[in-house]
């Protein structure tokens, strides 16, 4: 792995800009871009010692989308390797409950249709407008 896609990676999980949504059992992370939103899926597996319970498997990024197109070895892009960092417990993150698996279908459309997540946004500034003072 270049020296440079985990230095990116790095300053990716340190910006806390990823999101875990959760409705119900459904559960996606999403990495707020300043640019374009990516979504991520993780897959869980039974926890070792060193490892996360969960491990990051798919990006919608055009990097990851190139990778598995051909074939690469190494399918990680830097926003699955940052969010391996999060997922060990390196970074913060924001986490949200959806009492309706709707909206989290919605923010899934959004990410992969427009490229950003308008409803992800008003749900998280909710939160901070929610938030006691």
């Amino acid at each position: 792995m270049p020296t440079d896609v985990m230095a990116e990676a790095r300053e990716l999980a340190l910006s806390s800009r990823f999101v875990k949504v959760r409705s119900g059992k459904l559960e996606v992370w999403v990495y707020l871009g300043p640019r374009e939103d990516h979504l991520l899926v993780t897959a869980g597996h039974p926890k070792e010692v060193g490892k996360a319970a969960e491990e990051p498997v798919y990006c919608s990024c055009e990097a990851f989308q190139l990778r598995f197109i051909s074939e690469e070895r190494s399918l990680a892009c830097k926003h699955v390797h940052a969010l391996r960092l999060v997922l060990r417990g390196l970074a913060t993150h924001t986490e949200v409950e959806l009492k309706d698996p709707g909206q989290l279908a919605e923010i899934i459309n959004e990410v992969i249709d427009v490229g950003r997540s308008v409803t992800l946004r008003k749900v998280l500034s909710g939160l901070v407008n929610d938030s006691p003072s």
